[in-house]
């Protein structure tokens, strides 16, 4: 290291004495020179002394460029080998580090890669991040020519059926000029997605890593009450509306936008506006954010048999949200109807039934108790539902002969009641099977009765109403 120091020194003074030579163009070579030596000497800024010192004594020859290569560096190393016992050998290394011509960077970063502890080199990411499976997602790499001298661009093909597509194949890159070079990214299903893209010029490689995930949209409905796949929009008045919110939920990290379908297949209005509707009908939600709707039932006809298919539709989403929504609209506020309604519902619906004059203003329900339960000598109970959708005036019904119905078996738990504005009671009837029978036969009643009150109410104050009942009786 001594001998090294000295070596250094002489060349210093030798040097210094070149500087002192009258200026000239010895001297304008010797200030190019000094120059090109401290630009060489800015890498070596972030090593410490004893890392100088080793590059000192191991360096014996460096050479900036040589003609037509001024990206180039060569330089010459002399590594000593020492062996126990023996004489020290030396190595000597000749080495080439070249500066990039082009160079790519994505969004301002400078696409670079990097040497782990082992050696172990880690390209850098052009990372797409999470899409909807179906959509495409674009991002730009700036590709810049740091050199003197033009150049080809070449892109190594990527997977034809794979996610990734470049847009637009590159051009010649002239001097000290940049271009755009365009990817997409076009998730086809649900998985992740890498592919190594390589950019070539005439002297160096551009390397990284193109990475995506595919992602299918979740969406989650909160706010309706859905019983077998079936939406009820519940009981109005002809000529008013229903209102129900609901909220629709992106659990997606990304906004998705939907769209809501609504099909009628059941009554139509007299107008032609369509029963059903949904506000708004489409819009986007930012990821893990929430919108509120509302579903309108809006009849204009008296009919229990508004039925419409209602979809909400989000692009790609695995989970289907497909309902069925039902609804009834009535002339006065009192109304009667089976327990089983939301299953019962018919869409085939009498399309003359406002011409029809033999038409009469009642209800007429009925019900058969299962025949199994019969035959077991087990009691069997249903309900029905009497309703009252004005919003002012309470009403009420009244059963009349059930006495003979209760000789028969069949118990109603309540012959009379009141039912408030907008509210609803359950009218339970319970069948239990006689003792005995010398024949095995079905036992049939019908029970009267009235609804009465509501706003608006009824004509002469009163509707009637049928209550058509069988069960079965085993033989002994």
């Amino acid at each position: 290291e001594q001998e090294q120091e000295q070596e250094q020194e002489q060349e210093q003074e030798e040097e210094g004495g070149e500087r002192d030579a009258p200026e000239g163009e010895e001297g304008q070579e010797g200030k190019a020179a000094d120059k090109s030596e401290e630009e060489a000497n800015e890498m070596l800024n972030g090593l410490n002394e004893s890392e100088r010192r080793i590059r000192g004594a191991l360096l014996i020859d460096q050479m900036r460029s040589v003609e037509g290569e001024e990206w180039s560096r060569h330089e010459t190393w002399q590594l000593p080998i020492f062996v126990k016992n023996g004489p020290v050998s030396f190595l000597q290394v000749l080495t080439t580090s070249v500066s990039p011509m082009i160079v790519a960077k994505l969004n301002d970063v400078l696409l670079a890669p990097q040497l782990g502890p082992d050696g172990s080199e880690s390209l850098p990411l052009v990372d797409f991040g999470k899409l909807p499976v179906g959509q495409e997602k674009i991002l730009t790499l700036r590709v810049s020519n740091l050199l003197d001298v033009g150049t080809f661009l070449s892109v190594q093909p990527l997977d034809p059926f794979g996610a990734f597509c470049l847009l637009k194949f590159p051009s010649s890159l002239r001097p000290k000029s940049s271009q755009m070079i365009s990817f997409a990214f076009r998730p086809k299903k649900e998985a992740a997605f890498n592919e190594k893209l390589v950019i070539s010029s005439s002297s160096n490689r551009i390397r990284c890593l193109l990475t995506g995930w595919g992602v299918s949209p979740t969406f989650e409905m909160q706010g309706l009450q859905v019983e077998s796949g079936i939406i009820d929009a519940g009981d109005v008045l002809v000529g008013s509306s229903q209102e129900l919110p609901f909220v629709l939920k992106n659990n997606s990290p990304f906004e998705v936008s939907f769209c809501v379908l609504l099909r009628s297949v059941g009554e139509q209005n007299g107008s032609g506006i369509h029963p059903f509707d949904c506000v708004p009908p489409e819009a986007s939600i930012p990821a893990d954010s929430e919108k509120e709707l509302k579903l309108l039932f809006l009849p204009d006809v008296e009919s229990q048999h508004f039925v419409a298919n209602f979809k909400i539709n989000v692009p790609n989403q695995k989970e289907s949200m497909e309902w069925r929504v039902i609804g009834r609209s009535w002339r006065y506020a009192m109304y009667m109807i089976d327990e089983n309604y939301a299953t019962s519902h018919s869409a085939n619906v009498n399309r003359f039934k406002d011409q029809d004059e033999t038409k009469t203003e009642s209800f007429q329900l009925e019900h058969t108790f299962p025949q199994n339960l019969a035959q077991s000598k087990e009691t069997a109970d249903h309900s029905f539902i009497v309703g009252n959708c004005g919003a002012k005036a309470p009403g009420e019904f009244v059963l009349s002969d059930i006495k003979e119905a209760e000789s028969m078996g069949f118990v109603f738990d309540q012959a009379a009641g009141k039912v408030d504005a907008g509210g609803r009671v359950s009218l339970l009837v319970k069948y239990t099977p006689p003792p005995s029978s010398p024949l095995s036969m079905w036992n049939e009643v019908t029970v009267t009765g009235a609804l009465k009150g509501g706003d608006p109410p009824p004509p002469g104050g009163s509707l009637p109403l049928e209550i058509r009942l069988r069960g079965f009786v085993a033989a002994d």
